[in-house]
């Protein structure tokens, strides 16, 4: 039996390292699907004018990760950038009012949180990552109740 070349070894290395990235981002799409439909379930289960921190807060990195990388790679010129900013509008609305729900609301935020959770191989990885970083930062004011009305962009 001859020995594997260094091209070949390169190669079962680099399906192997294929085989388990798809296998990653498999689980990584299940459990975010399962978080989606939680979140949706929850906002439309929220009482109008309960505490919202947490939801708000969960509500930005969904919404505004996607909305922020959208935007920083699009513009706003693509209709599903401008539909979650104004859902990240929304939000911060009701962190300005107290961090209260607003169930008038809700079934637009449902909508956006599908919305963002749409496939979106058109964005640029690093700029995704750069974005949810940003989001977790928005979310974290949120529950510190310290955003302040620049938060996100006009």
């Amino acid at each position: 039996m001859t020995k594997p070349t260094l091209y070949q070894r390169k190669l079962a290395a680099k399906k192997q390292a294929q085989k388990v990235d798809a296998k990653v981002r498999r689980r990584a799409s299940r459990e975010f699907n399962s978080q989606v439909l939680t979140l949706r379930i929850k906002l439309l289960d929220a009482q109008d004018g309960a505490d919202a921190t947490e939801l708000l807060a969960c509500l930005a990195v969904v919404i505004g990760t996607p909305c922020e990388a959208g935007a920083r790679q699009f513009g706003h010129t693509p209709a599903w950038v401008r539909q979650l900013h104004g859902a990240m509008r929304s939000i911060m609305g009701m962190c300005e009012q107290g961090y209260r729900w607003d169930s008038a609301a809700a079934l637009a935020l449902s909508r956006a949180v599908e919305l963002a959770a749409e496939e979106r191989p058109e964005l640029d990885a690093a700029t995704f990552a750069e974005s949810w970083v940003e989001a977790n930062g928005l979310s974290v004011q949120i529950l510190n109740h310290s955003v302040t009305p620049d938060a996100i962009a006009a």
